[in-house]
């Protein structure tokens, strides 16, 4: 029973994983607009203003946006039970193989269902954008498959470039690896008199 009870729990384990797996690979676009969306408010809002819906678009997109609440919170409530139902096994003194294995089916096909509801909420922003919002919109997929929008700092969200090297360029050839250019001493501390130049001055005792 107790090498049992280890396989479930492992069992578990891997359906969580596999849901994280499926949400951040196969579908990362949806993942990483809501990320830049908590940076601009909610995602619903950041879209709205990135793409400057009208009265019209609006109504349309309230309306996409609630049947999208609605069947997202249904879905997330049926995969609450199934996992209720998985949970509830592992303290089951007989299970059997094919219990197991008809709750992970259901649980599989119940998040490939939820992430098509965000792939198809998607698209119908996308349907009923015009043709320069079309582009806008498709910058913010671009955006989100970086890992964020431009303006961030050096390359895709990447921070400044190190002091004394040129953003997306190679340091200075009197840079040394990891540290600032060389042949003189940090400015406001003159070098002692008698010293050459590029040697390092001397430690006080």
């Amino acid at each position: 029973m107790k090498k049992n009870l280890i396989l479930y729990i492992l069992l578990v384990f891997l359906v969580v994983v596999n849901g994280f797996f499926l949400y951040n690979y196969l579908f990362p676009t949806v993942s990483k607009i809501n990320n830049i969306g908590k940076v601009n408010g909610s995602p619903e809002t950041f879209i709205v203003k990135a793409l400057g819906f009208d009265d019209e678009q609006m109504k349309q997109f309230e309306e996409i946006n609630n049947g999208h609440h609605e069947s997202m919170v249904k879905s997330s409530e049926e995969t609450k039970v199934l996992k209720d139902q998985l949970g509830r096994l592992i303290i089951k003194e007989n299970v059997s193989d094919t219990e197991i294995d008809s709750i992970l089916n259901l649980l599989g096909k119940k998040e490939v269902a939820h992430e098509k509801l965000m792939f198809n909420h998607l698209r119908a922003i996308r349907n009923i954008c015009t043709e320069n919002q079309k582009e806008r919109f498709e910058q913010i997929i671009r955006d989100a498959l970086r890992g964020g929008p431009k303006g961030m700092g050096q390359g895709e969200g990447g921070p400044p470039p190190p002091e004394g090297m040129p953003e997306g360029g190679l340091p200075p050839d009197n840079m040394r690896e990891g540290g600032p250019p060389q042949g003189g001493m940090r400015e406001g501390r003159p070098r002692p008199d008698g010293m050459p130049e590029g040697e390092p001055a001397p430690r006080p005792e």
